[in-house]
This record gives structure tokens, C-alpha cells and sequence, in this order.
């Protein structure tokens, strides 16, 4: 049978015409295809190759790789390797005048131009990512670096002057600081003693020193140079390869030594989040009045049960969360550890604690859902919006400021806590905070990471050791019978007849649906809105006592006017005291 185009003779009679023309045709758009109305995002072959990484990664790289251009700009004889370097000038150029324009108001901007300090301003960083950007597989020339050709290419010494510019700048005992410098002299231990030269530390002078950063710092650098030669389908040298190894291993040993002997922080990185940290914050996020707030406890309490990077919580969908028996599930496609998504979609166990309803997930997404009840509509991001991250990060640092006095008490410094230590703070609790701790493979498996060799081939995901680990995250006791508690439910086993418990169903039904009809929800996410409206209900009174009077949740339809006979069956059992309407407990 022919096709035709609406409105208009058959299109197997035309020769040929525009898209316009013809619905059926094949146009092309900003690189994605149009066939018969199907948008084609398959993509071509340098974007699809251009996807062995994700954005974050790449924007990572260009970030290090723009400082890397600066300080090649900045060095007479590193510049040369620059292959473009008149956009560069003329970059620089706006920079310099930009800060020349300014130095008249500015004592900041006219101590900059003095020094010369002008390669890092915001033309030059920009026309640095535009070079980088633009690098392509099928033609090495694209870089912005010189990394084939006769003459200078980049090598070992140009990458590692560029290392050992970075360091950190720390306040010590002078004697301490003289003793490592000696020790760098390569004096030995019998000079040392003959000549009386030692540890001392007994004055209160101090003098400021300058280490090594961590080795994140140089693995980072590492990193970026293998993309800079992959992005360009250029071959890095075996020698090239090793001598940074050698460099990164040098570092490390020489920054773990003097943090020893200077007595500076060994740990590496932000501390831990105990769980009294993580309740203190969760605490003041449930019990705000902001709406901000509703959003970043929910962010929070995810970001801590389900053990995983932020980008996960990010990037969830309503439409991948679901109730499976008494857990919340979550499904995400891949995370770090496992780009391609192989044996890491899930699904991944999220449990409710009923005894301390700030830090159950369950209970702060029905805050959530029930404030912004749009968020149910299918397919929709359950955190709608850019830069959601940033927004978090940002609710998160100030919650840490507001509440500085409390989590002082608990031991912490200033600069201690990050958004990263949820990670490490559930993920030490759960594999070490009991005696009876869930199988270390689950806990690696839940938070995506890789355990190497044939341990990745042959111990797989079972839902016994994550619905474990998901207990175990909530904060709930392993060690006590609380630990067993079912989510909250409505239980019509307290009705005497099956007509009333009937009845009563069909009524929350509709009460439901009368709020939630004009989303156009779909049913899986129904069945999670009556989860968590259970859940409202079973912990009433506890949020009209809590809850600020101005939390959005208090004028929510979800939460005006329940029906006394919902709360009274709204309920929580155990495996000894459980009915025929009680979810399997996992």
C-alpha cells in the first residue's frame, strides 16, 4: 500500500521534495536524525564514541586540562607546545583590559596586574575549554596541545613541572619543619646523632611550609592526560606512562611521610558522617519550616540509605521507584564503578525506621510527593531541574554551619564534613558498626564499588544481602527486635467483617485518587503514594508536633482533614504479631 502525505496525493508519485514537503523524508539536526517522525539518538559515530565517559568525567578533564594550558601560556618554555595560540593572546588580551579597567577601583585587581597574574581570568579559561572541546578522534591535529610532529611535543618533564607547582601551604613548629628538611638533605640517622641535629619542637615558633597534596591531586592530572591522548587517538609512550607512575608514587610517599612527621590531618579527603552527624542534620532539615528544606532532607536521607554517589540521587526517576513487599525500590542504569550498567541496575532496598521518622527515607518521600505532588507524573525526575546537585551541596553546607555547635560536640572540625561523607559514614556503619554486619560483597555491590579481579566475575547481586544492607542503612538497631519492624500499612484485620474491610479500602482508594486524578499517575506510582500516605497516617501526630507551622506540607490536600478511621488502622507489625494484610517482611 502507498504512503500519503496528509492532505495530499500520494508521495510515490513525487520525484522528490523538501521535508517540508514530505513527512517521511530524512532531515538532519544538530547531529540527531528524523525518519517518518521518529527522532533518531543513536548518534553518530565520534558522538557515540565521545560517550565512553560521562559528562561530569569529561568536564573533570577539561577543567584540569585548561589549568594545564595556563601554565603553559605562563611558561616561555612550555608555550611552544600551544598549537593555537593566537586566540589565546587575544584572549589574554581581553583579560588584561578587563583587569586594567578595574585596578582603579579594585586594590585585588591592581595587586593582579602588578604580579602578571592575568591567564587565569575568564576569556582565557573559556578560549582554554573551547580548544579542548572541540578535540576530535579522527584528527590528532584538533589538539590544542602538541602531542605529534617534529619538533616539541609534550613529554614526562613538561607534565611533571606542571605537578610540581601544586602543593598545600601549612602553618608548623619550626623545629619539626627543620628536622624534614634535614632528613631531605639526606642526612643519615648516625650524622644526625654525631652532629646533635634532631627533633625539636620544644620552642612555639612556627613557619610556614610548603607539601605535597594528596594523591587525588596527581591522579587527577594523570587522568587528564590519558583522555588529552585518548580524545586525540594518539598512543602515550610505555616510558611516558611509567615515569608518571613513578612520580605519583614518589609524591605519595613523600606526603604521607612529612604529614607524619609534621603531625598535619592523614586522612585523606572529608571525615566519615557518624550517625549523630547524619541526625543532626536530618533533624534540622525535617523540622524547618523552608521549602528548600523539604527537598534537601529527602536528598539527604537518600543519599545516606541508598550508599550511593550524589549523580545517582540525581538523576532518579519516579518512574524507576517502586514497593516491592515492605522495601522502597530504587533501579538506576549505571553509577561509576559500572558505566555500562552491567550488574548494577538493582534493585536496591530502601527501608522505612519507624521509631525515628527524621531519618526514614519512606516518611521524608511522602513529605516530598505529597508537597509537589506534580513530581508523580510518569517519566517525571523525582528532582526536577539543573544543577540539582549544586543546590543540594550548597542547603547541605549551610544546614553544617547552622548546626556547627552540635556537630562540634561531636568532634568535628570546620572543613571536616562534605557531601561525600554520607558515603562514608553509612558505608562504615553498615559493614562495621554491629558484630553481625551484612556480607562485605553486598555492601560493595550496593555502593558500585569494584572489587576486582575474579571477585567482580564470580560474586553477584542477590536481593538477600541488599534488603540486609538496606536494613542496616536506616539506622535501625540490628541487635534489637525494632529491627524487624514492617513499613507502616493499613491493616483492615481491626474491621470485623470483609465488607467493612472492603469498604474502607475502596475509601482510601478514592480518597487518594480524588487528589492524584489530574497528574494522570501511573499505577506503580499509585501503589508508592498509598505506601507513603501509610505512612503519614502511622506517624500523625508526630509530624503535628514537629513539623514547623510553616512547612508546605501542612497545606497539603495529602495531609488536611485524613479521616480519623484511616489513622486508626495505619499501623506497623513483626513476623510474631503480623495478619493476612501485613507485607512480607524482608
Amino acid at each position: 500500500m502507498p504512503t500519503h502525505a496528509p492532505d495530499g496525493p500520494s508521495t510515490a508519485s513525487r520525484p522528490s521534495s523538501s521535508s517540508e514537503d514530505n513527512p517521511n523524508a530524512t532531515t538532519r539536526r544538530d547531529n540527531v536524525t528524523t525518519t517518518s517522525g521518529i527522532i533518531d539518538l543513536r548518534g553518530s559515530t565520534s558522538v557515540i564514541e565521545n560517550n565512553h565517559i560521562t559528562i561530569g568525567a569529561r568536564m573533570g578533564y577539561i577543567r584540569v586540562l585548561t589549568t594545564f594550558m595556563i601554565f603553559l601560556y605562563n611558561s616561555d618554555a612550555h608555550r611552544h607546545l600551544l598549537t593555537d595560540l593566537v586566540p589565546l593572546q587575544e584572549a589574554d588580551r581581553k583579560d588584561t583590559a578587563e583587569l586594567e579597567s578595574t585596578a582603579g577601583r579594585s586594590r585585588t585587581s591592581r595587586r593582579r596586574v602588578a604580579a602578571g597574574k592575568l591567564r587565569d581570568s575568564r576569556h582565557f579559561r573559556a578560549e582554554c575549554q573551547r580548544q579542548l572541546l572541540r578535540m576530535c578522534r579522527e584528527d590528532a591535529d584538533s589538539s590544542p596541545i602538541k602531542l605529534t610532529g617534529v619538533g616539541g611535543v609534550l613529554n614526562y618533564e613538561c607534565v611533571a613541572a606542571f605537578m610540581n607547582t601544586k602543593g598545600n601551604t601549612e602553618t608548623v613548629n619550626r623545629g619539626l619543619a627543620t628536622h624534614v628538611q634535614n632528613e631531605d638533605a639526606q642526612l643519615s640517622n648516625r650524622e644526625r646523632r654525631r652532629d646533635g641535629s634532631g627533633i625539636s619542637n620544644d620552642s612555639n615558633e612556627t613557619v610556614q611550609v610548603k607539601v605535597q597534596q594528596s594523591k587525588s591531586a596527581y591522579t587527577a592530572v594523570q587522568s587528564a592526560m590519558a583522555y588529552l591522548y585518548r580524545q586525540n587517538n594518539v598512543k602515550r609512550s610505555e616510558e611516558f606512562k611509567q615515569r608518571i607512575s613513578t612520580y605519583i608514587a614518589g609524591c605519595t610517599r613523600r606526603s604521607k611521610s612529612h604529614k607524619q612527621q609534621l603531625g598535619l590531618k592523614v586522612v585523606e579527603g572529608k571525615r566519615e558522617m557518624s550517625k549523630a552527624a547524619f541526625s543532626v542534620l536530618a533533624k534540622y532539615f525535617f523540622e524547618s519550616g523552608e521549602m528548600e528544606h523539604v527537598f534537601a532532607h529527602l536528598f539527604l536521607v537518600l543519599d545516606w540509605n541508598l550508599m550511593k554517589r550524589a549523580e545517582n540521587c540525581v538523576n532518579a526517576r519516579i518512574n524507576h521507584i517502586y514497593f516491592q513487599d515492605d522495601a522502597l525500590v530504587f533501579q538506576f542504569a549505571k553509577s561509576k564503578g559500572h558505566q555500562m550498567g552491567e550488574d548494577h541496575v538493582g534493585p536496591w532496598h530502601v527501608y522505612s525506621n519507624p521509631d525515628e521518622p527524621h531519618l526514614c527515607p519512606v516518611l521524608s518521600l511522602s513529605r516530598y510527593l505529597f508537597c509537589f505532588p506534580e513530581i508523580m507524573k510518569p517519566n517525571s525526575p523525582l528532582f526536577e531541574g539543573t544543577s540539582q546537585y549544586g543546590r543540594y551541596s550548597k542547603l547541605f553546607h549551610a544546614g553544617i554551619e547552622t548546626n556547627w555547635m552540635a556537630l562540634a560536640s561531636l568532634g568535628y572540625k570546620k572543613g571536616d564534613l562534605g557531601t561525600h561523607s554520607c558515603r562514608k559514614g553509612v558505608a562504615t556503619m553498615v559493614s562495621s558498626g554491629c558484630t553481625v554486619a551484612p556480607p562485605i560483597v553486598s555492601v560493595c555491590i550496593r555502593t558500585g564499588w569494584v572489587m576486582g579481579g575474579v571477585k567482580d566475575r564470580y560474586l553477584k547481586y542477590e536481593s538477600a544481602g541488599d534488603q540486609y544492607v538496606g536494613q542496616c542503612a536506616t539506622g535501625k538497631n540490628p541487635l534489637s527486635k525494632r529491627f524487624a519492624a514492617s513499613c507502616p500499612y493499613f491493616d483492615f484485620s481491626i474491621l470485623e467483617n470483609e465488607s467493612e474491610q472492603l469498604g474502607l479500602d475502596r475509601k482510601i482508594k478514592g480518597w487518594l485518587d480524588e487528589r492524584m486524578d489530574r497528574y494522570r499517575i501511573a499505577p506503580e506510582t499509585r501503589a508508592v503514594a498509598r505506601v507513603c500516605f501509610a505512612s503519614v497516617c502511622y506517624h500523625f501526630d508526630y509530624l503535628s508536633k514537629h513539623l514547623s507551622t510553616s512547612c508546605p506540607l501542612r497545606a497539603s490536600k495529602f495531609f488536611i482533614n485524613i479521616p480519623d478511621e484511616f489513622l486508626n488502622i495505619a499501623v506497623i507489625r513483626f513476623p510474631w504479631t503480623k495478619s493476612e494484610f501485613t507485607p512480607r517482611i524482608t
